[in-house]
């Protein structure tokens, strides 16, 4: 998929980053190559997908589970997740570009609804 230097201008603003010229088209060809990978892999993923369910229904679909309806693994749990060291509001907030009233604050997209 192929990402356009418009594009590229908006993502790189969107991020904070002031790019130009070359960096724009860099970052065009990056991205479109990141873009490209995702699709790769979302046919990979669908293809497994429909061969899971095409096994499942000619070995007998009462003795198997759809793959989208599977218990999700549970062996896969590489640690336990506790609670461990928290940032403190001023530190989390050190490095925002902005915030107010103790939260982080963001340009708005909403349009106005006056």
């Amino acid at each position: 998929m192929a990402v356009s230097i418009d594009e590229a201008r908006r993502a790189a603003r969107l991020a904070r980053l002031a790019l130009e010229g070359e960096e724009l088209e860099t970052l065009a060809k990056d991205l479109s190559a990141v873009l490209d990978h995702f699709e790769s892999i979302a046919e990979f993923a669908t293809a497994e997908i429909a061969n899971a369910e095409s096994a499942s229904t000619e070995a007998g679909a009462s003795h198997q589970r759809s793959v989208r309806t599977a218990e999700p693994r549970r062996d896969s749990v590489i640690r336990p997740d506790t609670v461990g060291a928290m940032l403190t509001m001023d530190e989390a907030l050190r490095n925002a570009p902005e915030s107010e009233d103790g939260q982080f604050a963001v340009p708005g997209f909403l349009p106005d609804e006056s």
